[in-house]
């Protein structure tokens, strides 16, 4: 038996030479074996010519070996000549489209859209005889459009492994970066983004308002290519949200609460241990989750229940594709009973790696990657789906009618086993993407919404403060709740009186005037727009939020980061490790002289020459736009596109025919007479395979196809496999959590 994977064809025609007569001819021998003549030509078209499967004599005693080893040498010679004449072929085949799009390039026009109904009805099987295919495999593949008909064909190119592509006439956008994969050849850097059909999309978010402000940029950039978004987040951010044109619909919890807790607890996972914290901190919010666990179902499917006004719901809604922050949670299991595309977005790392540790592990951010790094998002998945695993289960049976995820069912890393796509906001240039995140990441750069700043009017005793002089330090720390608001803004005007600066203080969901003597030297402020405010800085300090971060730094500011929890540490260190900041203090260690030595080393000129080339470079992205083509590029459009009409987005699915349709080709297929609506269900573009529901799928699918007494016995056997799988999942939960906890000791040596 030949070991190696080349091999494996050779050993299949040695099986088929066995059964064949030694008198058979090559081309008999070809005919008979003709599924491996198949596989052995896919090998062959995907192997350069140099490095074919077929390069030397097996060792074998069988007589009948040298026989055939002698056939597939020429077997292997004439599909080196194939390979050449196919490439050839190709080639001339590309150069003369290259030159008939030119002739043609003065004279194309794109189709007219306003077809009448009757001339769609007419064509609609006329579209669908043009043959379009696909090689798509599901979520997170690239489309691969091809078109054969007698129509004037449009821009293709040839691929150096002899592929054919053709992308079809429909808009399409600039290539986006991204990492070669394995349906973009390395050949291929040019990756076309195909604009989807106009579509329903939903947002959900869960955070603060600089959690939200992003996304509003990236609804906001949908609603150009005519999608209808909406955007689901927490009730007190309505008016923000439609005040930007955007529809809303309100998510569970109080953001203000959510930070609260977060602050107290530090942002650790497993909470404090004290009587307060588990008697009331921890129930209530787990009662949030809940809420927002609750309220994620009727964002992607009912109408928002104020929307016209008051009392007074709007619009029928249902999602065709979902975008979610990663902690809004509901995201997965409502996109799974909906059957649509998800997208998960996010401002800070979410998926294992090895370049830096997951932002709620508490693991310090150093230069060289480490494998605790990677360990510390398992250890992070694994502790938070142990806190929610009631709450998801209890969520997908009672209110999804979905099956329950067994316990050490890999619920924990559905994001993953699934493959769903993850777009991350920040910038390549501060952090650039890790190495060992394939095509599925993305790295699209900082989103912010391009408020008009010049509509704001600062007061006069505010424009006179900012002076002209490279203006005051700024503190902010966005919608983080101290416990002490008084105490710390006293602490800010002593080290700015020691340091000898002028400090501009923002106040926000804290008060920080409080009844404190201001001195000339300090402004305290409240609401103000960053992109008109921060220009006009020295300097930032703030929390570190992931967009006050990309805030100060995209206005060309020294940032210092008073980190409270979650991604804060994170971004702390990332503005230090780029050279544009200093090294961060935690709000609970900072004091008067730590902010004045700040305060001092945040006018230095290598920090504001460093921040001002980073700004240059920030200044080049547009995260909006590359978000919105990394959602393009995600998106399964061949299962997602009607039929019939390819500007369509198909909601229908007909039993009968196996044909998907858009609204518009079910209506006009409904006024047809004779035909039956009963075949006809809603279309699911995707189809989510949960983990763990293998063996209840199959115990199901035997049972019905076995006699009575076969299927009583089948089921028993299922439920006992069953309950050991169940025992099993408890077994390795809790000795992967062992496993982790030891290899992502906090204050050991990293690992090498």
């Amino acid at each position: 038996m030949v070991a190696t994977d080349s091999w494996g064809l050779a050993v299949g025609f040695a099986d088929v030479e066995t059964r064949a007569s030694s008198r058979l001819t090559l081309s008999s021998t070809l005919q008979d074996s003709k599924q491996f003549f198949k596989t052995l030509f896919w090998r062959l078209e995907h192997s350069p010519p140099h490095n074919s499967p077929i390069v030397c004599k097996p060792a074998q005693s069988n007589a009948t070996w040298p026989v055939l080893f002698e056939r597939l040498q020429q077997l292997d010679q004439l599909f080196q000549a194939w390979h050449e004449q196919l490439r050839a072929l190709f080639t001339r085949q590309h150069q003369q489209q290259l030159e008939q799009d030119v002739n043609e390039a003065s004279a194309a026009a794109e189709r007219a859209r306003g077809k009448s109904v009757d001339a769609t009805a007419s064509g609609l099987l006329d579209e669908l005889s043009d043959g379009y295919s696909s090689d798509e495999d599901g979520p997170g593949e690239h489309s691969t459009l091809r078109r054969h008909s007698a129509k004037p064909r449009p821009r293709s190119k040839t691929l150096s492994d002899c592929h054919l592509e053709v992308n079809c006439s429909r808009k399409q956008l600039a290539p986006i970066a991204a990492k070669p994969s394995a349906k973009i050849h390395v050949g291929d850097s040019q990756a076309v983004v195909v604009r989807p059909p106009a579509m329903q999309v939903c947002i959900m978010i869960v955070g603060t308002r600089g959690d939200v402000q992003p996304f509003l940029a990236i609804a906001k950039r949908l609603q150009q290519d005519g999608h209808r978004v909406r955007l689901a987040t927490h009730k007190i951010y309505r008016d923000f949200v439609t005040s930007h044109g955007v529809e809303f619909y309100p998510l569970g919890g109080d953001p203000k609460e959510l930070a609260a807790y977060m602050v107290k607890t530090g942002g650790r996972l497993i909470p404090p241990l004290k009587l307060e914290t588990l008697q009331k901190d921890v129930p209530r919010q787990m009662q949030m989750l809940e809420e927002i666990l609750q309220s994620t179902w009727p964002a992607v499917s009912a109408p928002d229940p104020d929307g016209s006004a008051p009392g007074v719901h709007g619009s029928p809604f249902r999602a065709q594709a979902i975008i979610s922050n990663p902690v809004t949670m509901g995201h997965i299991h409502v996109a799974e009973k909906l059957g649509v595309p998800l997208h998960i977005m996010f401002p800070q790392p979410w998926v294992p790696t090895v370049a830096f540790p997951h932002p709620m592990s508490s693991l310090p951010y150093q230069d060289k990657p480490q494998r605790r790094n990677y360990l510390s998002y398992k250890l992070v998945d694994l502790l938070m789906w142990e806190g929610t695993e009631r709450l998801v289960n209890t969520f997908r049976s009672d209110v999804l009618g979905l099956p329950r995820i067994r316990k050490g069912g890999r619920g924990r890393e559905m994001l993953l086993d699934l493959d769903i796509p993850h777009s991350f906001m920040w910038s390549p240039s501060l952090v650039p993407k890790p190495f060992d995140w394939g095509d599925l990441y993305d790295v699209v750069g900082t989103v912010t919404l391009k408020a008009d700043s010049s509509s704001y009017t600062p007061s006069p005793e505010l424009e006179a403060f900012l002076g002209h002089d490279g203006g005051p330090t700024f503190v902010g720390f966005g919608s983080m709740v101290l416990e002490d608001p008084r105490a710390t803004t006293k602490m800010i005007i002593d080290a700015a009186q020691q340091a000898n600066v002028r400090v501009l203080i923002q106040s926000s969901w804290t008060d920080m005037a409080g009844d404190l003597d201001i001195p000339d030297s300090v402004f305290i402020i409240g609401n103000c727009p960053h992109d008109w405010l921060l220009p006009r800085c020295s300097a930032v300090v703030h929390h570190g939020g992931a967009g006050t971060t990309a805030g100060g730094l995209l206005a060309g500011k020294p940032t210092f980061i008073v980190p409270f929890f979650g991604d804060q540490p994170f971004w702390g260190r990332a503005v230090v490790k780029a050279g544009v900041g200093v090294d961060p203090c935690p709000i609970t260690e900072l004091t008067t002289e730590k902010l004045r030595a700040a305060f001092e080393e945040l006018q230095s000129p290598f920090l504001r020459n460093r921040a001002h080339r980073l700004r240059k470079r920030m200044q080049k992205e547009d995260g909006a736009e590359e978000a919105v083509r990394s959602f393009y590029r995600h998106l399964p459009l061949r299962r997602m596109r009607c039929d019939l009409d390819h500007e369509g987005m198909a909601t229908k699915w007909s039993r009968r025919d196996g044909v998907k349709f858009c609204e518009r080709c079910n209506a006009i297929r409904r006024a047809c007479p004779g035909n039956d609506c009963k075949d006809v269900i809603e279309y699911r573009s995707v189809d989510y395979a949960a983990r763990g529901q293998e063996l209840a799928n199959m115990t199901r699918f035997t049972c019905g196809a076995s006699p009575p007494g076969a299927a009583v016995f089948l089921q028993e056997v299922g439920w006992a496999i069953a309950c050991l799988n169940h025992i099993g999942g408890v077994v390795r939960d809790i000795s992967q959590f062992l496993l982790l906890s030891c290899f992502t000791s906090w204050d050991v040596v990293p690992v090498r």
